[in-house]
């Protein structure tokens, strides 16, 4: 169906937005400062609150 479909790929465009952003935290986020995070530890914790 076609509102699936759409979900779909607006969940997909927020992830590879927030990816991104996080990219560029850390790019200009002084060296050492933030750590990467696993990305299996972003869906647990989201799932948890």
């Amino acid at each position: 169906p076609k509102s699936i479909y759409n979900a779909a790929k607006l969940k997909q465009m927020m992830l590879d937005a927030q990816r991104v952003k996080e990219e560029q935290r850390r790019k200009h986020s002084r060296v050492g400062e933030t750590k990467p995070k696993v990305e299996w530890h972003k869906v647990v914790g989201a799932k948890q609150s």
